[in-house]
């Protein structure tokens, strides 16, 4: 009898190690951490886009916790509309790379440059000029998708949406941004406007910029 129990401690033992070991590896989600369309649309609305647009685009996205960062992180470091950066960061499928590159531009290209000290201070003084307090307005049901939202393109683009577009277009946000910025600043004749031109043109067109290197 006493064998048969030391056997039976044995064999327990040995067949419910493995199992306990195998729950402690399962991870343990929290549960206010599982619904990242949640917290998609919460950042969204925290960096001031409007619920319904929130809703809309978190639920499209591919990857809904980096469309809501990076919407938050053009936000936080630029003077770029909510609106505009959720258009930028939708239409992309590396979102966090472009906001990378939109944050790197206005800082060290945008911010070094008078001309875009000088646009951004005119955008300052129309905004402080501006009447403080508008009639509430009713939701538009016909409003556009997050996808349907333009820039004015028949309005002169200021330096910041200039950025952003340049980014949003660019097939290497990274690599543009780091071109744009030795443009700018090794080439003193260069705007920051004409080196996102020329390293966009770049991109589009690198055979008839280096014929040499081409394979037709």
């Amino acid at each position: 009898m006493q064998n048969f129990l030391s056997f039976s401690v044995r064999f327990a033992a040995i067949f419910s190690l493995p199992t306990i070991l195998l729950i402690l590896s399962i991870p343990i989600r929290p549960a206010s951490a599982g619904n990242e369309f949640s917290a998609c649309i919460g950042g969204l609305v925290d960096s001031g886009v409007s619920p319904e647009q929130a809703g809309e685009a978190c639920s499209d996205a591919l990857v809904p916790e980096e469309l809501a960062e990076c919407v938050g992180t053009i936000r936080g470091e630029t003077s770029i509309e909510a609106e505009d950066a959720l258009s930028a960061c939708y239409r992309v499928r590396r979102p966090n790379d472009m906001a990378e590159c939109v944050v790197d531009i206005h800082a060290d290209a945008l911010n070094a440059s008078p001309a875009a000290q000088s646009d951004s201070t005119k955008d300052e003084t129309k905004s402080s000029q501006a009447p403080s307090s508008s009639p509430p307005t009713e939701v538009d049901t016909d409003s556009p998708r997050p996808t349907e939202l333009e820039i004015n393109q028949d309005e002169e683009m200021s330096p910041s949406l200039m950025a952003l577009d340049s980014c949003r277009r660019s097939l290497f946000p990274e690599r543009h941004a780091s071109c744009v910025l030795a443009l700018s600043q090794d080439i003193p004749a260069n705007s920051p406007a004409k080196a996102m031109e020329t390293c966009l043109s770049a991109e589009d067109f690198p055979r008839e910029l280096f014929p040499a290197y081409s394979n037709d």
